[in-house]
């Protein structure tokens, strides 16, 4: 099993802070005028363990050809699993992602430089009917 860990950028981790304080600036303004509503509190409590359930943490391919997509809070959202027999193309995007392109769909994975063209490697070696798109 080869572990890749993901790649969350500054912009990712930005946007969630700033999110969270407007949520934190909503339970202080009901709590500073007393009108403060639950559906806040609830909004407070849930929303970092939305935010961390739909945020990969790492890729791993397993010894049975899956490529599994793993989340940082796993008691919520179980690993996302793709079968690397059905994985029709790579396409690397940008920087830091590599576009997965299957039969039921497509995924954007983010990862390191070096990250991304070991696994888009370890990938085709596995399925050489994979085709592999260039940087654009």
């Amino acid at each position: 099993m080869t572990k890749y860990t993901s790649n969350n950028s500054k912009q990712m981790r930005l946007f969630m802070g700033l999110s969270a304080l407007i949520v934190i600036a909503f339970v202080v303004f009901g709590y500073y005028y007393k009108e403060i509503d639950w559906f806040y509190v609830i909004l407070f409590i849930t929303y970092p363990v939305f935010i961390l359930s739909t945020t990969a943490r790492e890729f791993q391919v397993t010894d049975n050809n899956k490529l599994k997509i793993i989340s940082y809070v796993n008691c919520i959202s179980k690993p996302t699993i793709i079968e690397i027999d059905k994985i029709v193309a790579l396409k690397k995007i940008k920087n830091d992602r590599l576009r997965i392109d299957h039969k039921k769909g497509f995924h954007i994975l983010r990862l390191k430089e070096p990250d991304r063209s070991l696994l888009a490697d370890e990938l085709k070696k596995r399925n050489p009917t994979i085709v592999l798109d260039q940087l654009q």
